[in-house]
């Protein structure tokens, strides 16, 4: 029932959302890696999720488009673009063939999981945690799109909950499937990265509780998953290493210190060791982003923190809540399965809170399947009042689910303010990724609205979603002056409407005024229709 409502709320919202802004790229990447072996585009993520992305879209034999300029001079945004758009099979079917990876991916996220956490925890335990993941607005959003959030989260756990296993009962089975695992991981996200420490200290924290280290056996574990892990990376990236590796002069040319070091002395540089400089380049350089009605290129340390509340299902906080306060009373005790979860989901949590990078919700959403099964474990182990505490828990975060469908991207939970509040807190990715052009194609033809202005964050296609539109760029001026270049509904991204990526000041002018309807949570409509005498009056339109 959990999986069947779980592929109900995928299904039935994603047929409804256009290209959001990082899919075409991955998908045309994945493409091209498939076509040529090269990792020549997007390579600031590690190839892998694109690749699966892109296997389905063999049986069409599309174009993949390593003939364009936009290939030759590595300009990924044209490129996706070039290559969704603009190809012999329509855009919409690769779309949904590639998407179709990552939904199937968050079914074996759930069903996995319940499973694990069935035979360590019980069965009651199990189908909380696996309600309260499934549930999640957050994971049925980013469960549906061509990127590598879904799949590191899936890869995240599997990794943790196996060396958990391994720590608690060492032996070779358990050490090749962990060792396995990571060697996926670390090339679905870099992130991930962060496994190879974390199960260093997995092993301490675990040699503590047990009060004994088991060297030879845990340490070989340790080791062999380390190099089991490096020879997958070459495996992956193939005979295409050499071929895509860059020089050292590329790595010297970035600000950050251990990038320039490794090109000073290395002339040759393998394509993975510079997808993973090119994000701590860009993490040191920073990223413009939103919070709190606030602009910053270098990001704030509370960032995640604020996320993690106001998008966070208020189930779920109640779930975490409640199994805190019982673990610091000494309540529910399950041992080191459980502890070991939340240590990992606590080290990714403050180890993302040190980024720059504060560009979304989905940038920690590895955190989410270990504190479910945690916190799920300690209340059903704390007698028939916790079990009732987990039900309440699975309800709350099922109707939220149910009230925010079909816009699960744009979701906040009510203790926040709902949806409605969004642009308070975040932006971005949070609730505006550029996945409402479809819906406003839509809402244009009902109310017979051609052209419209437009404000749009995101890189879908006017055109193949059904939309002509001018292209709303005034010029920084009064109210009065911006005004008298309109004479038509304006359609404003949420985004750029706040001024990311634009400067603050820029549309200040059109935030102020009040919006006459939205599309989904992330476009906000504004009437500039002339009356007979010249001026602005907001007219009848029908409700989005």
């Amino acid at each position: 029932m959990v999986l069947a409502a779980l592929i109900f709320f995928q299904i039935h919202s994603i047929v409804d959302e256009s290209q959001t802004w990082d899919e075409a790229i991955h998908l045309a990447a994945g493409y091209s890696y498939l076509k040529t072996g090269r990792y020549e585009i997007n390579t600031e993520h590690p190839p892998l999720p694109k690749l699966l992305a892109a296997l389905p879209l063999w049986v069409w034999g599309p174009d993949a488009k390593t003939s364009s300029k936009y290939f030759a001079e590595r300009d990924q945004v044209m490129f996706g673009a070039d290559f969704l758009y603009n190809n012999t099979t329509p855009h919409e079917t690769l779309l949904l063939a590639g998407r179709s990876v990552t939904m199937l991916l968050t079914l074996v996220l759930v069903a996995g999981l319940a499973e694990w956490t069935r035979r360590r925890f019980g069965p009651v335990t199990a189908l909380v945690a696996a309600a309260v993941v499934a549930f999640d607005p957050n994971i049925i959003a980013h469960g549906r799109y061509v990127t590598s959030d879904l799949a590191a989260t899936l890869l995240f756990f599997a990794v943790c909950a196996t060396w958990i296993d391994f720590l608690g009962r060492p032996g070779v089975v358990r050490a090749l499937l962990t060792a396995m695992l990571l060697g996926i991981a670390v090339n679905v996200k870099f992130s991930l990265v962060i496994l190879l420490p974390l199960m260093a200290l997995l092993w301490g924290a675990h040699a503590v509780a047990k009060r004994r280290l088991e060297f030879v056996r845990c340490g070989g574990g340790l080791v062999f998953a380390f190099a089991w892990a490096a020879l997958t990376v070459q495996g992956v990236y193939g005979a295409g290493a050499r071929e895509t590796a860059r020089t050292g002069e590329d790595l010297a040319a970035m600000t950050n210190p251990w990038c320039r070091q490794i090109g000073g002395v290395v002339s040759r540089i393998h394509p993975y060791v510079f997808g993973l400089c090119e994000v701590i380049e860009h993490d040191q350089v920073g990223h413009q982003t939103y919070l709190l009605g606030q602009l910053s290129e270098e990001g704030w340390r509370h960032y995640f923190p604020v996320a993690f509340a106001v998008k966070t299902p208020a189930g779920t906080l109640l779930l975490v809540a409640l199994a805190v306060v019982l673990a610091a009373a000494g309540r529910g005790r399950v041992g080191f399965r459980a502890a070991g979860l939340a240590l990992g989901a606590a080290v990714y949590f403050a180890v993302s809170m040190t980024s720059h990078l504060n560009l979304g919700l989905r940038h920690i959403l590895p955190v989410y399947p270990l504190l479910a099964v945690a916190s799920a474990a300690v209340l059903c182990r704390s007698g028939r009042w916790g079990v009732a505490a987990g039900a309440v828990a699975v309800t709350l975060v099922a109707a939220e689910a149910v009230a925010i469908h079909p816009f699960h991207l744009s979701f906040f939970n009510r203790l926040a303010g709902g949806p409605e509040a969004g642009t308070r807190y975040l932006l971005d990715s949070n609730i505006d990724w550029g996945q409402d052009l479809k819906r406003l194609s839509r809402y244009i033809a009902a109310n017979r609205l051609d052209p419209v202005g437009i404000l749009y964050f995101g890189t879908a296609s006017f055109h193949h979603n059904g939309i002509r539109a001018q292209v709303l760029n005034p010029p920084e001026s009064s109210e009065t002056e911006a005004v008298a270049q309109f004479d038509s509904v304006v359609a404003a991204s949420v985004t750029p409407l706040f001024g990311v990526y634009v400067g603050e000041e820029k549309y200040r002018w059109l935030r102020q005024r009040e919006p006459v309807g939205r599309i989904g949570y992330s476009i906000w409509l504004y009437d500039f229709r002339k009356t007979a005498t010249g001026t602005a009056e907001p007219g009848r339109l029908r409700t989005p």
